[in-house]
Order: C-alpha cells, then sequence, then structure tokens
C-alpha cells in the first residue's frame, strides 16, 4: 500500500500549473495530513524493524 503523504489531487494540480506556467493559483498543502501520515508510517516501519531483531 502507497502511504498518503499527498493528497494527489493537490500534486496534480500543482503539475499541471507548472506545466501551463501558470504562477497566479493558490494551492494549499495540508501540513497536518502530511505529518500524521509521517508518523504513522515511521511508526509501523519501526515496528517492523523490531519485529525483526
Amino acid at each position: 500500500m502507497l502511504p498518503n503523504f499527498f493528497d494527489f489531487t493537490e500534486v496534480r494540480k500543482k503539475m499541471m500549473e507548472l506545466e501551463n506556467e501558470i504562477l497566479n493559483s493558490h494551492i494549499r498543502i495540508n501540513t497536518k495530513k502530511f505529518i500524521k501520515v509521517l508518523y504513522m508510517e515511521s511508526k509501523k516501519t519501526y515496528r517492523s524493524f523490531i519485529a525483526i531483531l
């Protein structure tokens, strides 16, 4: 399963913006979601690592 660090619709909007060179568009980055998923994924990885030992 792929980690959900980013809202992929927002990433796609940003990619389209860069492709079209539109500079006045506003894209909101959900920092809280990013940190939460990063924490959960690192916790899961840590538990997997400890289980191996």
